[in-house]
């Protein structure tokens, strides 16, 4: 029987995000599932009532690994994939595999869960023949994953070669080995700022100011729902939006050069007319 209940399928998730031998402050928890501090609260509270080991160390929260909730955590996992193979489009979507064939549906959830172990047990893996668009270029990639993107679409791990926390897209991975190596720079795995358009870094670069004709405004809330929080006026619209770069962003407004003006953000204005006068 499909999941179709989102505080379920929520719930499922955060099981997931806590079960990794990494805290989670409360924050973070709201960022990552872009829910209230109430609501964050309900749901750990739903995981104690029904039998998880919560610790709770200064504000920051994860599940204690006994075996009880290892068993109770791969059932879990079982469920999240019936989830993903059965519920239709909507859930899904959450891993991008709308169109592919079961084979590649089962690529791709094989390797979400060999992250999961990973995690769980602060294992280094290599991301073979990673496919980069950052970077144009495949490679394998050895990592340390500590954490996954609130719609389960990234992984988030720190990179030896760069030294950096980075995001690496789950349906570019072609294989995932999990290596006999704990992992070594604990102390750097943090989630950096990622903004609406999923880029990420170490901070914000900058806030835009951008003014929405109705047709920009719709396609703008159907691909990212979140982006209702910066509408900060109506008639026109106006999406008032920190970045972490204009790599995003800038393809959004590229595809609608007619329905968006820029108000705000001088860089950003030189940023579209580089590209488009690369394009031409």
């Amino acid at each position: 029987m499909a999941i179709e209940n989102p505080k379920t399928i929520r719930i499922l998730k955060l099981v997931l995000m806590l079960c990794g031998n990494r805290y989670c402050n409360l924050p973070e928890l709201m960022k990552l599932f872009r829910a209230s501090e109430r609501t964050i609260y309900r749901d750990l509270d739903t995981l104690s009532g029904v039998g998880f080991d919560l610790e709770r160390n200064e504000g920051r929260y994860r599940i204690k690994a006994t075996t009880s909730t290892r068993s109770a955590i791969e059932t879990m996992k079982d469920e999240l994939d019936a989830l993903q193979l059965n519920a239709g489009k909507e859930s899904t979507s959450d891993f991008n595999l709308i169109g592919k064939k079961q084979s590649q549906v089962n690529e791709v959830l094989l390797n979400v869960k060999k992250v999961w172990e990973a995690i769980s047990e602060k294992r280094q893996v290599l991301l073979r023949d990673y496919r980069s668009s950052s970077s144009d270029s495949i490679s394998t990639r050895t990592v340390e994953p500590f954490s996954f993107s609130p719609e389960h679409q990234s992984i988030w791990a720190f990179e030896r070669k760069s030294n950096m926390c980075k995001q690496f897209k789950v349906t570019r991975l072609n294989e995932v080995e999990v290596l006999d190596r704990s992992w070594e720079h604990e102390h750097k795995h943090h989630l950096p700022f990622t903004d609406l358009f999923n880029i990420s870094g170490e901070r914000y670069i900058d806030e835009l100011v951008l003014e929405l004709q109705l047709n920009a405004y719709n396609l703008l809330i159907e691909e990212f729902p979140g982006a209702k929080e910066f509408i900060t006026e109506r008639n026109p619209y106006i999406l008032k939006v920190p970045v972490a770069g204009y790599e995003g962003i800038g393809r959004f407004v590229l595809g609608l050069i007619d329905s968006i003006h820029v108000r705000k953000s001088k860089p950003f204005r030189e940023y579209l007319k580089q590209k488009i006068k690369a394009f031409r």
